[in-house]
């Protein structure tokens, strides 16, 4: 990841988010950080957790993610 002072800690670039449930692996999210936006690109999943809806749940918690920031994006 490249950083910048002004930017988030973990820097800009392509990143894997993992959720995790009972010690299990259930999804994976591919995101891209930028200096003026976050991109969701993809997420999947395990089949077996279709009915938790996970990419809603991913799309809908990003705003808090990235809220923690110290940084606005």
């Amino acid at each position: 990841a490249e950083h910048s002072p002004d930017g988030p800690e973990v820097g800009y670039g392509s990143f894997h988010q993992q959720y995790w449930l009972d010690g299990r692996i259930v999804a994976v999210g591919v995101i891209d950080i930028l200096p003026t936006c976050v991109s969701s690109v993809y997420l999947y999943y395990h089949p077996d957790f279709a009915s938790l809806s996970l990419g809603s749940y991913s799309a809908l918690s990003k705003p808090k993610w990235i809220g923690t920031w110290a940084v606005p994006i």
